[in-house]
């Protein structure tokens, strides 16, 4: 299945891709897992219970950083708690914006499509503006769910991956310079991989 259209051009830097699919048995199905996949992927304080092998904690914020309940909203922030030392700039955390959700469906050939687009952001409880990731704000992650026929497929594509190194602090500097380079390295496919799996399993319902 190609979702390349949905996925930013990749310019700098590194790029990882991860993709699970599942075929299901029948078209009326294929239809009623979509739905619940598209929940999971919008579920994002519960990513973690989806994966099989606990890592980084997501928590979804409103634009000041109170934390949200619910499904994922456009503007809100994904506060990340990733493994090992926390940024000083994020007060320990990773974090993101919720730039764009939209909901596809391509007439003719039976397809439907989910994307939510993320991208590092400042630490909204800080005066600083600097980016409080550990790579730079070129960097995306576009999530993906899709429903081709009896086809599902959940995909995580991110793209120009730089470490943001365009901070104040040695010690953000080194730690970001480390993690991005894990990241590149494959620690955050792995992830994804899991994330992945994790939204189009059939056996992983929690009761949605």
């Amino acid at each position: 299945m190609d979702n390349t259209p949905y996925i930013p051009i990749q310019k700098e830097g590194h790029f990882t891709d991860a993709i699970a699919s599942q075929l299901l048995d029948d078209l009326p199905a294929a239809q009623y897992h979509f739905k619940i996949a598209t929940t999971r992927l919008l579920d994002i304080n519960n990513w973690h219970q989806i994966c099989p092998i606990k890592a980084s904690v997501f928590r979804q914020t409103d634009s000041q950083g109170n934390p949200k309940e619910g499904q994922a909203k456009i503007g809100n922030l994904i506060r990340i708690d990733i493994p090992g030392p926390g940024s000083n700039v994020g007060d320990g955390f990773d974090w993101v914006m919720i730039q764009n959700i939209e909901e596809i469906t391509a007439t003719g050939i039976d397809k439907e499509v989910l994307v939510m687009k993320v991208k590092p952001c400042a630490n909204p409880h800080a005066e600083s503006v600097d980016t409080a990731h550990f790579l730079n704000d070129a960097a995306t992650s576009t999530f993906i769910v899709a429903r081709q026929g009896r086809l599902i497929q959940a995909e995580v594509h991110g793209r120009n991956e730089v470490p943001n190194l365009k901070i104040d602090g040695i010690a953000d500097k080194a730690r970001n310079a480390i993690i991005g380079l894990g990241a590149i390295l494959g620690i955050s496919v792995l992830q994804w991989k899991l994330l992945t799996e994790g939204i189009v399993s059939l056996n992983n319902d929690r009761g949605i």
